[in-house]
């Protein structure tokens, strides 16, 4: 193939690449390359499906490209995290660079936040504490990501269940392309120079958009800017081009999250430690990724610890309101014993005293007052001898009652029979 076919040449679903990948499904295009989902043909089981990123064919002679090939190949192989996707190998030849990358089952969080929305605010924290591990890990290498955004977040079988994102699942860091190596240790050399912009500017810091020196604090910066859109569904900074965007992010505060609908709820806490991630100046935001965790845990439990002082307090107050109705309907003396009590029963005709009570109801909670009364005892039993006959005297009345409805009936059908003959 001629240098300017190769120019010209795209891949495309079906293709065979390094004699091994199977291209099965397009998943997403870059300025550098090109990801798809693809069946390794030399293995059978999980790892048969995998995610492969290959440079496009017409910067395969740029030296910078190739450097940041082998700088991120070199960078995944290092990072091994739960929350940072895994790399399997790279694999040049003369017409192709590629990395074979596990495939992730799930959606990128910059599609779900367009399709549903911003997250509840546990959920967002949990994400975000998620992403605070995986940079953690990276930072302890001397790897600083900086192009942190949603569009770069994997979350792992992630679905709109019962109208919010399901905690608990993955979230997994992609595309190390644009990383830098800190300590310009043994993972390579720097491929940027002073003055150089790079990243997204939704999430750039003020350092990367001014070319200055980033370090792992522009990727808290960056989370920053995540954790204010998780939580509000839109990012702080925002104009109609990147270069206004981007001087936002140099002169203006970010919206206060109290101003925003979407997150008026969240506690006060959360705002100051997202102010802190939004600092400026590098010196003035966490030091760490952990320390941004550790504040989020702990605004966490504060709101928790609120919502069960607010319930105790609730069911202390419902409490004392069912005691003080109560107390107005109870007339003096009364108790609340059951009508069912036999002791009280012998209380009361042991007295020969008159005492209300409070009868509990079918479901055992106290009705409307109910007399008994007890006297001497003769008055006591003539009382039930009167309600006895009472109660003999009305079945009588309706035996009869029946016995008289069986008599008409009987009439009538006589007469209709005689009338037909």
């Amino acid at each position: 193939m001629t240098r300017d076919a190769d120019k010209h040449r795209s891949y495309k679903s079906g293709d065979v690449v390094a004699d091994r990948y199977e291209l099965l499904e397009r998943l997403g295009d870059g300025a550098t390359g090109v990801v798809f989902r693809a069946r390794d043909l030399y293995v059978d089981g999980p790892r048969e499906v995998l995610a492969v990123k290959l440079v496009h064919p017409r910067l395969l002679k740029d030296p910078q490209i190739s450097g940041r090939f082998r700088r991120e190949a070199r960078i995944l192989a290092e990072l091994d995290h739960s929350n940072v996707c895994r790399i399997f190998e790279a694999v040049t030849g003369d017409d192709f660079m590629l990395l074979a990358l596990e495939y992730i089952e799930g959606t990128v969080l910059e599609r779900y936040l367009a399709e549903h929305g911003p997250l509840p605010f546990d959920e967002a924290l949990a994400l975000i504490e998620q992403l605070c591990a995986a940079l953690t890990a990276a930072h302890a290498l001397g790897i600083a990501h900086r192009d942190l955004k949603p569009g770069n977040v994997i979350v792992e079988g992630a679905q709109h269940a019962g109208g919010s994102f399901r905690i608990g699942l993955r979230a997994k860091v992609v595309d190390f392309g644009l990383a830098k190596l800190l300590g310009q240790g043994s993972l390579g050399t720097s491929l940027t120079t002073e003055h150089m912009v790079i990243g997204t500017p939704e999430y750039m810091s003020p350092e990367q958009i001014k070319g200055e020196p980033a370090d792992h604090r522009a990727d808290i910066y960056s989370l920053g800017i995540m954790l204010y859109e998780v939580l509000t569904g839109s990012v702080p900074f925002r104009a109609a081009t990147a270069l206004a965007t981007m001087a936002m992010h140099l002169q203006e505060p970010p919206p206060r999250l109290r101003d925003v609908a979407s997150a008026r709820a969240v506690p006060e806490s959360v705002e100051r430690a997202l102010t802190k991630a939004l600092s400026k100046l590098p010196e003035q935001r966490f030091d760490s990724a952990t320390e941004l965790a550790e504040s989020l845990r702990s605004a966490m439990r504060a709101e928790v610890e609120a919502h069960e002082r607010a319930d105790a307090e609730t069911h202390e107050s419902h409490a004392r309101m069912s005691d003080t109705l109560l107390d107005r309907r109870r007339p003096e003396g009364a108790t609340l014993q059951s009508p069912r009590d036999a002791a009280l029963d012998a209380h009361v005709q042991k007295r020969g005293a008159k005492v209300t009570v409070l009868v509990e109801n079918e479901h055992g909670s106290p009705s409307m007052p109910a007399v008994r009364e007890a006297a001497d005892p003769k008055r006591s039993q003539t009382g039930i001898e009167s309600r006895s006959s009472a109660r003999a005297a009305e079945r009588e009345r309706r035996l009869w009652r029946v016995a008289f409805v069986a008599m008409m009936c009987g009439a009538i059908i006589a007469g209709v029979w005689l009338g037909l003959r």
